[in-house]
């Protein structure tokens, strides 16, 4: 008869079938109690810092060599910890590699307990302003993950009137579902370059007039000016102020489309 995680376990346990449903309680329990065996406190005064601690245990707990181990404040565990891996062990003394630390100040009031090796580090928010490009954890924010063009910058939302333009523009790459906001102070012509070929995609264009109002826009493929669905807007008629919101669409003819929502 045996005992793990406080259930007993005896012969008549596993008769017929039951083994089948026993065998794995008793591994589970089993490792209920290995977690226990590495699992300990301790009264060591020790500042928060990378580098080798001497950590005296309350319980000769056989960590091993090359084993990991956290050292968490019993008062604060998420906010103060050191991480690492286990040097040696003697008896009640523990020698530990501290590679990875939460927090500061100098504790004398750990749980020590085994763990495994620490995991990779995950995906990173972001909050507040920033211009220019963004490197986020290695990973760099693009045009392709954001919504709105401003100018030449690709903003989450719109913010205010970009400064107004005239004449040909820079080509706007087509992102689909995007958003782009032009604000004329002349005459302007805005190419939209193709998606991959074969690809459907749309986006909005905010065409907005200036202060004078009555500008012309014309919307182009690398060359062409783009079909209209339905009537392209009386451009000299417009006030000033005045927004129109246009949809534009490569569809897998290759061909730009053209319409007016507002």
């Amino acid at each position: 008869m045996t005992t793990l995680n406080g259930v007993p376990y005896s012969a008549s346990d596993f008769y017929g079938y039951a083994y089948i449903t026993k065998l794995l309680e008793m591994a589970t329990n089993w490792l209920a109690d290995a977690g226990r065996n590495l699992t300990t406190t301790s009264a060591t005064s020790l500042t928060i810092g990378t580098g080798v601690h001497v950590v005296t245990l309350a319980d000769a707990v056989p960590f091993s060599a090359g084993g990991y181990v956290k050292l968490s404040d019993t008062t604060s565990p998420e906010t103060n910890f050191m991480w690492g891996t286990v040097t040696s062990r003697s008896g009640t003394t523990l020698n530990v590699n501290i590679t990875d630390i939460g927090g500061s100040g100098t504790i004398s009031s750990w749980n020590v307990v085994g763990t495994g090796p620490k995991g990779a580090t995950g995906s990173t928010s972001m909050s507040g302003n920033a211009t220019g490009a963004i490197d986020m954890n290695g990973n760099t924010l693009t045009a392709d993950e954001v919504l709105f063009q401003e100018g030449s910058e690709w903003k989450v939302a719109n913010t205010s009137s970009p400064t107004g333009v005239s004449g040909t523009q820079a080509a706007i790459a087509m992102k689909d579902g995007s958003e782009v906001w032009i604000v004329a102070d002349g005459d302007v012509t805005q190419p939209i370059s193709a998606p991959t070929s074969g690809y459907i995609a749309s986006m909005t264009l905010i065409l907005e007039q200036d202060g004078t109002g009555g500008r012309t826009f014309t919307i182009t493929d690398a060359s062409t000016e783009g079909t209209w669905i339905g009537n392209e807007p009386n451009w000299g008629s417009l006030a000033a102020g005045t927004k129109m919101w246009i949809t534009a669409s490569y569809r897998s003819d290759g061909a730009l489309y053209l319409s007016h929502i507002v």
